[in-house]
């Protein structure tokens, strides 16, 4: 394992239990505090990290600060809204990013394969970020929720192979037992581990595997599906709607009917017209935020409410 310093939780590896490291004596034994404030002696090579409660800094600074580069991980974090999960009407999600790679990430929900995007955006090196707030209907009428992750740095740095996690969710598995109670957070907390192992430049598997995916011309193939692209993709965007000026506006009307949207909507799935409106409502929200808009309508339709939702 990775060497101990004070601060590190660790988990006895031959029996129930764990702590804090106090201090480490020597290469063999580290003085270990247990939940009750007892210090006891422990052999180094019995023990190992606690990952899961590793978030315990308040701040990005903190955590930077801690030197947690020896323990880089990822987290997606998901939070009740009540001391008792089973009845929380809401729930916060989080990713903690305990690394210093710059992430660029996609988050949705779905069910039977088909998914919704719900966030997306970037978090930076050491820094933790709440993307969404999902509703405990949303939780009902989904059955999995999936991250996709790219990493970066600005500098020089070792590619990263993307992180894309589905995480089935369902009663079973969002069941209060799932929970834990951390420091970090007010309420019991969802914590799946994203990514911990970090490729270095000794890494030869890596290599391989990007050796293996090189292309170094375009196929014929590939030609004749560029060609076909070029008819276009069945339906373009309206351009009859207003954009949101600058000048401060009192009350902004948004008609989010998909035949005021784009053309030619009979050519497009009930999913693909859901996401299309979903982001133009997003794209108005925004624009009306920075231009002071005081009230915006949305006209949204009857249909079976899932967009109102």
């Amino acid at each position: 394992m990775k060497k101990l310093k004070p601060g590190d939780k660790v988990k006895f590896l031959n029996e129930a239990g764990g702590g804090t490291v106090v201090s480490v004596l020597n290469t063999e034994t580290a003085i270990i505090a247990l939940p009750d404030g007892i210090e006891i002696p422990y052999p180094i090579n019995q023990l190992i990290k606690d990952t899961v409660h590793a978030i315990i800094q308040t701040s990005a600074e903190e955590i930077k600060n801690a030197q947690t580069t020896e323990r880089e991980v990822i987290y997606l974090a998901i939070e009740s809204a009540h001391k008792n999960p089973i009845l929380s009407d809401e729930y916060y999600v989080y990713i903690y990013n305990l690394s210093d790679y710059q992430l660029t990430y996609n988050y949705a929900v779905g069910k039977d394969g088909v998914f919704q995007t719900m966030a997306f955006g970037t978090v930076g090196a050491f820094q933790k970020n709440k993307i969404k707030i999902l509703s405990k209907l949303v939780i009902k009428d989904t059955d999995t929720h999936n991250i996709q992750v790219l990493l970066k740095k600005d500098e020089l740095h070792v590619l990263q192979l993307p992180i894309f996690e589905s995480i089935r969710i369902n009663e079973k598995t969002f069941s209060p037992s799932c929970f834990i109670n951390h420091s970090e957070f007010e309420r019991p907390v969802f914590i799946v581990i994203l990514k911990e192992q970090f490729l270095d430049v000794q890494a030869q598997k890596a290599k391989e595997k990007f050796d293996a995916n090189f292309k170094t011309h375009i196929s014929q193939a590939d030609l004749e599906k560029l060609l076909q692209l070029k008819e276009g993709f069945g339906y373009k965007p309206k351009q009859t709607q207003k954009k949101v000026s600058q000048s401060k506006q009192e009350i902004l009307e948004i008609d989010l009917h998909i035949e005021e949207l784009v053309d030619n909507p009979a050519k497009l799935t009930a999913h693909q017209k859901l996401q299309i409106q979903l982001d133009y409502f997003e794209k108005t929200l925004h624009e009306a935020i920075a231009s002071n808009v005081k009230k915006i309508i949305y006209i949204h339709g009857v249909g079976n409410g899932r967009l109102k939702t």
